[in-house]
């Protein structure tokens, strides 16, 4: 259990490099994936170099805005660090939501992949919320989910394998099983594929910022389902299940976990509030107003443990 679920702390720092979930929506928890460049990587010990983010994981959105207001700076020692001027994010959060126009990319996950039923169902529920907030809600169209996914796998495995080549070939047993295979991989990916990839990407963020100039956030899930048990966990992470936080460690977006309700059996749902880069703020400013807007924030950790448990 991260320590954000505990009762004492409020946020602790974390890392979200490609391919994983933003690390929260397992955990009920309130996670962001800040824009690119936003926060220092600085002493984080590199996966992919062009899609690793780190962010805060916090028990609300509020707090995750309160560790922004803090880690958000320009360093020049991280190579890929911003240098743009800093929002006030917490006091951003007092502005409402009314008026925003939210869009949903409905098809990433009625069409391009299967999720569970109840992720789909905490969506829907959000977005009856939002309209109750005075949002407007439109469905939106992308790429197909793997198209984002194609040219993130090609970019994350290349870039891993670049980095970890030499430690990976001399001491294997340092890295799990799920890890090596992950890495060994960028071991096969040609420079050709490489560089179209990096073509793709530049496809994609155009394509998204185009969607941006209608809507003023995106909303889709974050995992496809919930917290699988430890020994599931491969086949939960295999290349065969779709990710939805790969598309916004591609173009660098902020994309921030809330949790959106709870399974019946009493595991946490997500979904992912997307933004314009660096509008952070106002990303964090929707989770917000969601989270206060319904009771998922009142149900702690060993409530709905217990509940799990004594569902099995």
């Amino acid at each position: 259990m991260p320590p954000s679920t505990q009762p004492w702390p409020r946020s602790h720092p974390g890392t979200d490099p490609p391919g994983d979930g933003r690390p929260a929506a397992w955990c009920g928890i309130s996670g962001l994936k800040p824009t690119y460049g936003l926060v220092s990587r600085r002493g984080i010990l590199p996966l992919s170099f062009s899609l690793d983010h780190g962010g805060p994981m916090c028990w609300t959105s509020e707090d995750c805005a309160l560790m922004m207001d803090v880690l958000a700076q320009h360093d020049p020692l991280d190579p890929g660090s911003a240098d743009v001027a800093k929002p006030d994010f917490a006091g951003s959060l007092q502005k409402g939501v009314k008026g925003l126009r939210i869009g949903v990319v409905r098809h990433f996950f009625e069409s391009d992949a299967e999720i569970d039923p109840e992720i789909k169902s905490g969506i829907e529920a959000a977005l009856v919320t939002f309209r109750e907030l005075g949002c407007g809600v439109v469905d939106v169209t992308l790429s197909p989910l793997s198209a984002y996914g194609d040219a993130a796998t090609l970019i994350s495995r290349s870039e891993a394998f670049a980095f970890h080549e030499e430690t990976l070939k001399a001491t294997p047993e340092l890295y799990g099983e799920l890890a090596r295979q992950r890495i060994m991989m960028g071991a096969f990916v040609r420079a050709c594929d490489y560089v179209n990839a990096l073509r793709e990407r530049g496809r994609l963020i155009a394509e998204i910022a185009t969607v941006f100039e209608t809507v003023d956030v995106l909303i889709c899930p974050t995992m496809p389902g919930v917290a699988p048990k430890l020994g599931d966990l491969g086949n939960m992470m295999s290349r065969s299940r779709p990710s939805f936080t790969r598309v916004f460690n591609l173009t660098g977006s902020p994309a921030l976990s809330v949790c959106s309700g709870f399974s019946a059996a009493g595991l946490p749902l997500a979904m992912q509030i997307v933004g314009r880069p660096f509008q952070d703020d106002l990303v964090l400013r929707v989770g917000s107003a969601f989270e206060k807007a319904t009771a998922f924030r009142d149900l702690r950790p060993a409530q709905w443990a217990q509940q799990a448990l004594a569902a099995e």
